[in-house]
């Protein structure tokens, strides 16, 4: 699973990777990676990954 964010270099994105890493080493069934985007790459990126997820999402068959 991926994570995006657009806290940028300080702090906040410290506290995030502490986040996933502490998580990762927690359990093994669910990988997260996290990305950080700049704040413009952010509203294109989640566009494209709504975009997919509607594709998957809709490609799915329910019970």
């Amino acid at each position: 699973m991926e994570l995006w964010d657009w806290w940028g270099d300080g702090t906040h994105k410290k506290v995030i990777e502490k986040i996933v890493s502490d998580f990762n080493a927690s359990q093994d069934e669910i990988f997260v990676k996290h990305i950080n985007y700049p704040w413009g790459d952010v509203w294109k990126n989640r566009t494209f990954g709504f975009l997919s997820f509607n594709e998957l999402y809709n490609g799915m068959s329910g019970p």
